[in-house]
């Protein structure tokens, strides 16, 4: 069994950060959002991690619990490997996408 330890402590600190984050409105701004979707990722990433972790130990070796400790396994790879969690975030906004080519002015401003 893995060190749970860090992942049982992570999951209410992401809850304390997501209610602080809500209840100072602090939703507004690319940036604001931007960190809460990072803190909605982790905490999504570490509940599939815990998950993983007591499935894998607690789930008795028959075809049921080997397929259950599979798609748990499964679900927390996707989640933690997915490159790009604010590709919605950043197509949205024009002035932000890394796909749109710099025209018009140069860096220094003329």
């Amino acid at each position: 069994m893995g060190i749970i330890y860090f992942d049982i402590c992570a999951i209410p600190l992401f809850v304390i950060i997501l209610f602080v984050c809500i209840h100072r409105k602090m939703t507004k701004g690319y940036a604001n959002r931007l960190f809460l979707l990072v803190v909605f990722t982790s905490l999504i990433c570490t509940m599939a991690d815990l998950g993983m972790e007591v499935t894998d130990n607690a789930v008795p070796l028959n075809p049921a619990g080997v397929m259950l400790c599979n798609v748990s396994t499964y679900v927390y790879f996707i989640i933690r490997i997915k490159k790009r969690p604010f590709q919605p975030l950043r197509s949205s906004d024009p002035r932000i996408s890394p796909w749109k080519p710099i025209s018009g002015r140069s860096w220094n401003g003329q």
